[in-house]
């Protein structure tokens, strides 16, 4: 029992830490490329 729950935790923090890399990689590029077109994109990505 104590094996599954820890099991479960490692793949809540596996999902946790995979949309978090993906935040941190997607969005700045995203921003990158609105701030060619909008120079005052760049206030809000920082």
């Amino acid at each position: 029992m104590k094996l599954l729950k820890l099991f479960f935790l490692l793949i809540f923090i596996g999902l946790i830490g995979g949309f978090a890399y993906f935040a941190f990689v997607d969005v700045p590029i995203q921003q990158q490329e609105v701030s060619k077109d909008i120079p005052t994109a760049r206030f809000f990505a920082e």
